[in-house]
């Protein structure tokens, strides 16, 4: 009975990757994406582990779910397919594989230019002299300086 079960799980497999024709690069990603998961879930488990999956799409500001980080995330997967079946077909050219670069590496810059600014305003409001809450607010004048 169990070889039975075992011939018939094999040929319902069989019957489903013929229905759906996976090329190289699905297998690729597929098998990429198979073994983030494995990885995250494993780290995860692990009480001890800083690895966390909600650090992948929460912002650790608001600790609320940014689109940015999604849709970061999604066109990443995206992207990494179509490069690599462009790549498995022969379509790959020098100006689709510099927009997914520019796209892997300009997210992650974007980002760190984005969080630097708002470190420097922050420094900035610290450092400047808070205005004594009594006191009116100064005017600022336009007029020329005095002749000496």
């Amino acid at each position: 009975m169990d070889v039975f079960m075992f011939e018939t799980i094999l040929a319902k497999t069989v019957a489903i990757f013929e229905a759906i024709p996976f090329s190289a690069s699905t297998w690729f990603v597929l098998f990429i994406l198979g073994f983030f998961v494995w990885l995250f879930m494993k780290a995860h488990k692990n009480v001890n582990s800083k690895v966390n999956w909600e650090d992948l799409i929460v912002d650790s500001k608001t600790n609320k779910v940014t689109p940015y980080k999604v849709g970061y995330l999604i066109g990443l997967i995206v992207g990494t397919w179509i490069t690599i079946k462009l790549s498995d077909t022969g379509k790959l050219n020098f100006d689709i594989f510099g927009l997914y670069l520019s796209y892997l590496l300009g997210g992650a810059g974007w980002m760190a230019m984005v969080n630097k600014k708002q470190q420097n305003e922050r420094n900035v409001q610290i450092d400047q002299p808070q205005e004594e809450p009594d006191s009116p607010p100064k005017k600022q004048s336009f007029a020329p300086p005095p002749p000496e």
